[in-house]
């Protein structure tokens, strides 16, 4: 895998993480600003 694929790969699991925690569980661990 790339650097860059490897990258987009990190940050796919770091959006899943917080849209489930922000929209699911509806308890964000980052602000709605760093959300958007």
């Amino acid at each position: 895998m790339t650097d860059a694929a490897s990258r987009a790969a990190e940050l796919r699991e770091l959006l899943e993480h917080h849209s489930y925690r922000y929209y699911v569980l509806d308890d964000p661990e980052i602000s709605d600003a760093e959300f958007d």
